[in-house]
């Protein structure tokens, strides 16, 4: 009989886990275990819960908002596991004094600016056809800032409809240093111009989940921060923050970038250029899309707070976080136009 491969998962986020489903359908060829730093999974993909006025909650993921129908392998994946989610669209609007850019609504600001919008269309097509060349695509390595600098993309263009909408994708208050191919992306998934049909987590990343790993929770080790992952001639070593250290046949890293590079005891010259070439920054919270005195100076003006205000969108909602030095809070606008205090 072929002894097990023991095998190591580090990372409990939506690529990890879904690792340890994989294998958990051949039980008879592997033995694996999860390592979590957090004191949760999902990773990015974290669901919170925001309290309502009528003492509920709604589960909400802000960094995470949804998939399209051609994500085969995710649609393909929750069937298997037997979820449920729920169809919906991503649809965008922004208004900077008299110039408002939305999704499937003509102003004199989307006029002027159609120009631009078209031949960023076309520069996407074009940046699409490397992506046959796999690693050697030229583009992995490209920032955005300079490919919008070389084609000469206008202020208003960049900061007035393209930053406030990647940034609410990427949850990213940096998204121009990225890869331009990764922001290409992210056009998969939307339309610069148009609103699309998306689907999104019923009741949240969690409820995903609780069905991906019902078979494997006992796996799955929380609070258990690696630090150094060492290749040896027959096995591999992982070494936690306690400096213990155990033996595997194999180690999946699922984190960022910059975490695998920092747990790789001797990277290769080829993973020390892959993984030094994405720098993976975690400020979801931190970007300030937009401020409406309209809506939002009546609420603070009650409650006496000297805050700064963060709007974010996050699957149809819109999440208002507070905080100050005295205060912390959070609230669901569910209807921001018509909401009454």
């Amino acid at each position: 009989m072929n002894k097990k491969r023991k095998i190591c998962i580090i990372g409990a986020g939506v690529s990890g886990l879904s690792s340890a489903w994989a294998l958990s359908r051949e039980p008879e060829k592997f033995d694996f275990s999860i390592y979590e730093a957090q004191d949760h999974i999902g990773g990015n993909g974290t669901t919170v819960d925001i309290p309502q006025r009528d003492g509920s909650s709604i589960p909400i993921t802000p960094a995470v908002m949804g998939f399209i129908d051609d994500h085969y392998v995710m649609t393909h994946l929750m069937e298997e596991v037997g979820y449920e989610y729920d169809k919906s669209e991503f649809s965008f609007s922004i208004q900077y004094d008299d110039d408002v850019y939305a999704h499937d609504y003509d102003t004199p600001f989307k006029a002027r600016m159609k120009p631009e919008l078209e031949r960023f269309k076309k520069l996407l097509t074009f940046i699409k056809q490397f992506e046959r060349l796999g690693f050697f695509n030229p583009f992995y390595l490209t920032s955005t800032q300079f490919i919008l600098n070389i084609f000469n993309f206008s202020y208003d263009f960049r900061y007035k409809i393209l930053f406030p909408m990647v940034s609410n994708v990427f949850v990213n208050s940096k998204p121009f240093s990225l890869p331009i191919a990764h922001l290409r992306f992210t056009f998969d998934f939307m339309d610069i111009e148009q609103s699309v049909q998306i689907n999104v987590f019923r009741n949240g990343c969690r409820a995903f989940y609780g069905a991906l790993t019902k078979s494997f929770q006992d796996r799955i080790f929380l609070k258990n921060k690696v630090k150094k992952v060492v290749r040896r001639k027959d096995s591999v070593s992982v070494i936690n923050a306690s400096g213990i250290e155990e033996v595997f046949d194999d180690v999946i890293i699922a984190c960022n970038a910059n975490h695998a590079y920092e747990l790789l005891n001797a990277p290769s010259f080829l993973e020390r250029w892959i993984l030094s070439s994405s720098d993976y920054v975690s400020d979801a919270g931190n970007g300030i899309v937009h401020y409406d005195d309209s809506i939002l100076s009546p609420h603070l003006s009650r409650r006496g707070l000297d805050t700064t205000i963060t709007l974010t969108w996050a699957q149809g909602l819109e999440i208002m976080r507070l905080s100050s030095s005295s205060t912390e809070c959070c609230h669901m606008l569910e209807n921001p136009i018509s909401l009454a205090w």
